[in-house]
């Protein structure tokens, strides 16, 4: 099941692709044009045959800017034609899973209990964030007394004090919603965590992330609200 048609990511990359190629062609045009008005600014050309040549360059050359220019705005017209249709779309499908049965699909790579059903499977990544130390930082103190003459006891003190810093760490994988648990295949950091031990489950930004018990589960996803959406409507069947 997918949410939005791939079309869309082609159509975006070829107008990413033109609009590489026509900012090159503008550049080029615009510095030809530039270079023909020098010529001309420093006087006479030595034949009228190379004062024609570079009048007409100049000409292609400004008629090649306009181009240019037309089609990058023909393109960013196109762009926002496009994520409105894009929004659109990804509206009408979160209004459809909210108020249409969830489709049941084939589940890949996991093993399903009896009469379980899987409802959505998607590239995800985990992210974990981690204390470790880097260090130990020492500190020492002391004392010395003179007992005798030419002789001191010395005494002294000291504490070691770990350096330590949050690294995060990311787990490529898989995402799995059943009817009964959200399942993380991954080789590092996976995780199957039934829907009677999830506290609490919000979409963010990039990802959602899920409460279960004392621990926290940040799982990076392609459409945060559509997973959202999904997992809200299983989980209140």
């Amino acid at each position: 099941m997918m949410p939005i048609n791939d079309s869309h990511a082609k159509k975006e990359s070829v107008y990413g692709f033109l609009r590489i190629i026509t900012t090159v062609v503008l550049i080029v045009c615009l510095l030809l044009v530039f270079a023909v008005c020098v010529a001309f600014s420093r006087g006479p050309l030595e034949t009228e045959q190379s004062r024609s040549e570079n009048f007409w360059l100049g000409v292609l050359c400004g008629a090649g800017a306009v181009v240019s220019g037309g089609v990058r705005l023909w393109i960013g017209w196109q762009d926002r034609r496009l994520k409105q249709e894009f929004s659109q779309e990804r509206q009408d499908f979160l209004e459809k899973l909210r108020s249409e049965p969830l489709p049941e699909i084939p589940a890949q790579g996991v093993l399903l209990a009896e009469n379980e059903k899987c409802y959505w499977q998607c590239p995800a990544g985990y992210t974990e964030i981690k204390t470790i130390t880097t260090g130990y930082r020492h500190q020492s103190t002391g004392m010395s007394v003179r007992v005798a003459k030419g002789m001191r006891l010395h005494a002294s003190s000291g504490t070691s004090t770990a350096i330590k810093k949050n690294v995060m760490r990311r787990y490529p994988g898989r995402f799995t919603v059943t009817d009964r648990r959200l399942i993380f295949e991954s080789s590092k950091g996976g995780f199957d965590k039934p829907f009677e031990k999830i506290t609490s489950i919000s979409p963010h930004t990039n990802g959602i992330v899920l409460q279960s018990g004392g621990k926290q589960f940040s799982v990076g996803v392609g459409d945060p609200q559509v997973v959202y959406t999904i997992i809200q409507k299983v989980m209140t069947k």
